[in-house]
């Protein structure tokens, strides 16, 4: 049997894949899966490409961590340097990989409170 914290994470998710999870958490969701599967600059390249950049990280913002929202920042304004092959500018986005990686777990337990009040 599922503990109520795991039913309570596999509803959110369900929910999220419906598309039925409101904002900011259905982009904190989104974050966190493009951040896993691409990076930063793999999720801010999906998100200007489908012209959403704009309207998803206003919503994502609202729930970010501060250090997390100067993290996503300073990403952002490395992005189109990266399409010019700066180097520098590459070396940013990676630091900004690593610094989500370390601490997801805030990310998560901004999840995990969110889960646990869908099904209260």
């Amino acid at each position: 049997m599922l503990s109520s914290e795991t039913q309570n994470w596999n509803m959110m998710l369900e929910l999220w894949a419906e598309g039925k999870l409101l904002s900011p958490y259905n982009e904190l969701i989104h974050y966190e899966n493009e951040i896993n599967s691409g990076g930063h600059w793999k999720y801010i390249d999906d998100l200007t490409e489908s012209g959403d950049l704009k309207s998803v990280t206003k919503e994502l913002i609202k729930i970010l961590p501060r250090t997390h929202k100067r993290n996503l920042k300073r990403a952002l304004r490395a992005y189109p340097k990266t399409l010019k092959n700066n180097e520098k500018a590459e070396e940013v986005i990676e630091e900004c990989d690593n610094y989500f990686y370390e601490k997801e777990q805030e990310i998560e337990a901004i999840l995990i409170e969110y889960s646990n009040q869908i099904r209260n």
